[in-house]
Formats: C-alpha cells, structure tokens, sequence
C-alpha cells in the first residue's frame, strides 16, 4: 500500500481586542472556526491589555469571533447592557501579529406575542420568556442573551443578540403552544433567523387550541396492532 501524506502549514493569529469605546476588552474569548464549515478550530482568552494569540489556525477564510467567558458574564435584563461583541471574516495565508478586534453592542430585536385559537388566559405574558439560541451546534457559542420578559401587551424585547438564532418561548401557561415566529413576512421558526441589524416587527405566535394528532399502528403485514403505547 502506498500511502501519501501531504504536509499542512499551521498559522498563528495574534492581536488585540477592544471595545466600542477603544479600550481594552479584558477578559473575553476570542474563537476561530472554519468560515465555510464554522467546525471550531481553536480559542483563547484576552489579557489585561486585550491582547489574544492563536496557534493551529488552517490557511484560508476563517471567522474569528469573541464571546463571553460564561452565561454568568451576562448580566440579567434590566440590570446592564449586554457585553459588546466582534465578529470577522479573515483569509489568512500567513501568520497574522496585529489583528485587531473591535467590538460592538449586539442588535435589539422587538416584537410581539399574538395568540391563535381564542383569548389567552389571565395573566398569560406574566411567567412567559422569549430567548435566543444558536441555530447549529457548529456555530460558536457567543454571548446568549438572557431571556426577555413579555409585557402584558404581549410585547418584548431581546438585546444583544447577533448571528444565526433560533427562538424559544418558556414557561409557557397550561395548554397553549408554540407554532411559530415571522420576521419581515417569513417563518423563520425552523430555519432561524440571521440578526446582522436591530429589527421591530416581529411575530411569535402561541396557540390555545391543543394539538390532535390521530392515526394507527400497524404490523409490517399491515394488520392493525392493539395495546401499544405511542
């Protein structure tokens, strides 16, 4: 058996990090993955000065990001803005020794509860929580914002939000359900949205009306089998 291996060339990215505001953003993560696969490559974390160094990096485009350490450095809503972030596309060929990072708040999405199959029950936008997620597990995991609180009106409002994300609605009243959310006229439930802009507008509809679903077991001889639990 005649085996070929070819050698790879690793790239070492080094630079700084800072904030909105030109200061040094100490303390964050900064993670490279692939820019057309987004499979994580490697990581490091910013130094008092903001500065960050990453070996290992494959040579072409790359999408260098930062995030925060963990969901503790979030703060709850209500009580700060969310940490500022930065998101880049870079094709390296070469060793990178001055890359420079500026962060930036993330995007305010507001929107609306609506209700389908009737009125909601008393009091239903008081325990309800609207939140935010990656949409792949590939993606690397930014800063998350906490989840939004539903005004009575059935209004909300996420900040700091930025990528692909999904939506999820929690603690949800007895029999009512999630069915969908629409940004800019399209159901974007299934496949996410892309936050790249603040955005109003959009719609996150519940239902009262439970779900039915009906149907049969059969045996691979197309019998109707009996006593099963589905």
């Amino acid at each position: 058996v005649d085996v070929q291996l070819s050698t790879v060339n690793y790239i070492r990215i080094s630079g700084r990090v800072i904030d909105s505001a030109g200061q040094p953003a100490r303390n964050v993560g900064v993670v490279v993955v692939d820019a057309e696969t987004t499979s994580p490559t490697v990581r490091d974390m910013t130094d008092q000065a903001g500065r960050f160094m990453v070996d290992g990096v494959v040579a072409g485009p790359i999408r260098v990001s930062t995030f925060a350490q963990s969901v503790a450095a979030v703060p709850a809503e209500g009580r700060a803005d969310p940490p500022e972030l930065a998101n880049v596309v870079v094709n390296v060929t070469r060793d990178i020794d001055d890359l420079l990072l500026q962060t930036a708040p993330g995007h305010e999405l507001r929107g609306r509860i609506t209700v389908d199959g009737g009125a909601p029950p008393p009091g239903w936008a008081e325990t309800i929580r609207i939140s935010v997620h990656p949409s792949s597990y590939r993606e690397p995991v930014l800063t998350a914002p906490w989840p939004a609180n539903v005004s009575a009106d059935g209004s909300f409002v996420l900040r700091g939000v930025v990528g692909q994300r999904l939506f999820a609605v929690d603690n949800l009243p007895l029999k009512t359900q999630f069915l969908r959310v629409i940004a800019n006229g399209k159901d974007v439930t299934d496949d996410g949205l892309n936050v790249d802009r603040s955005m109003s507008g959009l719609e996150v509809a519940i239902s009262t009306t439970p779900t039915v679903v009906k149907g049969s077991v059969r045996d691979a001889e197309g019998k109707a089998v009996s006593a099963i639990v589905v």
